[in-house]
Parts: C-alpha cells; structure tokens; sequence
C-alpha cells in the first residue's frame, strides 16, 4: 500500500481516486484550487483530508498524482519543488496523454523520481469511469517509478505499457480521432438525422446496430477491409448529390445548426475514406480520380469562401492615458 495524494478534483481524478480507494490504496488527501471540489470528492470517496493549498501534502506522502488541466501541470510542478518534501523519496506523475514528463523537470532536478500514466479512456463527467481493462501508457524518469507505476495500474487492472516521451504526441492524436472525433461524427449524424424528419425513431436506437458491427468488422478484419459505402464504391452520382444536399443546408443555414461544418467534415473524410479505399482497392485507383476531383474542388470552394467572409471586429475599449 502506497501513501497518495491526488492534487486535481476533475473528471480524471475522480475515477482515478476511486480506483485507487477501491483497490485499498491510501489515498491520504485531496488537493484541488477549489475547496469544495476538493471537499466533494473526498466526502464521495471517504477520505479526510482535502484542501486548496499543496503545501497542506504531508511530507510523507510518496506518490503525488498531478492530475490538473495540461496548462497547469508545469506550474504546479514548480510550486511544489519549493516545498519541504522528501523528494528522494516521493514519485510525482501526471496523467496527461500529449504531455511528457518533462514539466516535471523542477520536481526530477529535486532528486525526485518523474512520471506519466496516461490512461485511454473517456472520462466525460466526474462520475466515476471503470478503469478496469483500459491501456495505460507509462512514461518514466527511472526504473524505480516505471516498476512502481506498472505494479500500480496492474492492481487496478489496467493494461500498462511503456512509452518514450518522443512518441506521446501521436499516441494523444490517435486517442482523439478515436474518441473525441466519434463524438462529433455522431454529432454530425444526429444533426443530419434531424434534417430528415423523420418521427417515431430514436436516432441512438437507429444507429447503435450499425457503430457497433462497424467496430466489430475492424476488430475482425482490420480497419482497411471493414470500409464500406459510397465512397469504397466509387459511387460519384451520391456523393454528388450528398454534397449538393449539404451544401445548399450551408448557404441557408449558414453557421446556424452547424451545416457549415458538416459540409467542411463530409469533404475532408470522404478524402480520407477515398485514401484507405485506394489500399483497400488498389487495382481500381484510376478509377477514383473523378471522385478525388471532385472533393479537392468542394474544399477549394470551401475554403474560399471561408477566406472571402468578413472578420468580426475586434473592439478595443481600452482608454487611452
């Protein structure tokens, strides 16, 4: 059992403290900049101390997770190298996924030992998230924090892996096109669902049958051979009237509903899905060209008109002396 603090009382935090409290860690102390978030989480979990200070972390404390906004992490990281801690000792890991542990750089130079976990999945509210059977990258300064770090996301039954610091990046952008962008496709679907008119269909019970066998035939034969549609077709005449469709949904709309943006994301992923086609069909390249014409000069007309649009004004209300 290890001796934890979490600094962070958002959505992350929240399920990563509740794993470890479930797992029988000792979480000693919730920090947060909001009292009450800090009060709210450790009530939830049945830990007693909390505060909005991190110089209220016990000396004793030998694992602090620093689990706060990206934008946060290297100033908490310097704030907490000026106090007196037993920095040998103790191991400090954020748990961002685009970050490295080098904004932990004041803590290592302390002689404390660094890390990330950064654990893929989607935490979109502090309710509490299952954490069991989720990956978990682990970036480390040492072997002492990697076997510490690996041990621990074992015992809450997660799949841990190493990964350099060089190598996060890519790793976070494959996360978001994963997930965060599922979500504004199914935005976008829902949004083009409505369009429809149709009634006494649920758009969730419409399209779960369909995300769930897409998922299983990538899972099943890969990604390239699961494609399927329009595109992978090489049907030009309804992606034409696709484009035609939204298009027209953008000029009336505008911004309004979002159509613009829908417009924008049909071209740019039916250019992406005309990229994994070509693999998929290699034999039938040639016989894209037409279809690839035709999205490159939706973009262009896109972009153009982007370009053409007057840009709000900015009003300066600043007095002069």
């Amino acid at each position: 059992m290890s001796d934890i603090a979490v600094v962070g009382a958002g959505k992350a935090a929240a399920s990563l403290a509740n794993g470890l409290v479930t797992k029988n860690e000792n979480v000693a102390c919730i920090i947060s900049k909001s009292l009450r978030s800090a009060r709210d989480l450790a009530n939830r979990l049945g830990i007693r101390n909390y505060s909005d200070s991190l110089a209220d972390i016990p000396k004793w404390i030998r694992i602090v997770f620093i689990a706060v906004p990206d934008r946060a992490i290297s100033r908490i990281a310097e704030e907490l190298s000026m106090y007196d801690l037993d920095f040998p000792n103790t191991l400090f890991c954020h748990l961002s996924g685009a970050q490295n542990i080098s904004l932990l750089e004041p803590l290592r130079e302390k002689g404390a030992h660094t890390a990330s976990l950064h654990i893929m999945q989607s935490f979109p509210s502090k309710n509490f998230v299952e954490l069991r059977g989720a990956f978990a990258a682990v970036e480390s300064s040492t072997p002492e924090a990697e076997k510490t770090f690996f041990e621990l996301a074992e015992k809450l039954e997660m799949r841990p892996f190493v990964i350099g610091s060089e190598d996060k990046i890519f790793y976070h952008i494959a996360g978001v096109f994963a997930s965060n962008f599922l979500i504004a496709n199914l935005y976008h679907a829902q949004q083009a669902f409505n369009k429809s008119r149709i009634e006494g269909v649920d758009f969730f019970s419409l399209i779960k049958p369909i995300v769930k066998s897409t998922l299983a035939n990538a899972d099943k034969d890969g990604v390239i051979r699961a494609l399927s549609g329009p595109v992978e077709r090489n049907d030009l005449e309804v992606v034409k009237n696709h484009l035609s469709v939204l298009k027209k949904a953008s000029r009336e709309n505008g911004e309004e509903g979002g159509m613009d943006n829908i417009y924008l994301n049909y071209i740019c992923q039916s250019l992406s899905l005309l990229e994994i086609t070509k693999i998929k069909n290699p034999s039938d390249v040639e016989s894209y060209k037409k279809l690839r014409e035709l999205l490159i000069c939706e973009l262009k007309e896109a972009v153009e008109k982007e370009a053409r649009c007057p840009k709000p004004k900015v009003h300066n209300n600043t007095k002069k002396p």
